[in-house]
C-alpha cells in the first residue's frame, strides 16, 4: 500500500509546504511550492523540478526516496542557488 507523505520547508522566497509530516524512503512524498517572492523560482530535489513558478504562484512535486539520507534541494533559476536558495532535506 503506497501513501503520500508531505514535507515542509522554507527556502528564502520559495514556501514549500504541506502536511503532515516528513519524507520517507519508498515512500511518495508530494511537495506544494509556493512562491512568495517577486521573481520567477523554481524547485529541484532528487533529480525532479518543477516549472518556473511565477510570483504569488504555486507548483505540486512528487518524488520517490529510493532511501533514507539527505537529499540537496536548491532553486536552479539563474543562480538562485549560489544567494542562498537551497538545503538539504533528511529522509528517515
Amino acid at each position: 500500500m503506497s501513501r503520500t507523505r508531505f514535507a515542509l520547508l522554507i527556502v528564502l522566497a520559495l514556501l514549500v509546504a504541506a502536511a503532515p509530516a516528513a519524507a520517507r524512503p519508498a515512500a511518495t512524498t508530494a511537495f506544494v511550492v509556493i512562491n512568495v517572492g517577486k521573481i520567477n523560482h523554481d524547485f529541484k530535489i532528487n533529480g525532479k523540478k518543477t516549472a518556473s513558478i511565477a510570483p504569488g504562484k504555486r507548483a505540486k512535486l512528487v518524488v520517490t526516496f529510493a532511501k533514507a539520507g539527505r537529499y540537496p534541494y536548491l532553486c536552479v533559476i539563474g543562480q538562485h542557488w549560489k544567494f542562498g536558495m537551497k538545503g538539504r532535506l533528511k529522509v528517515t
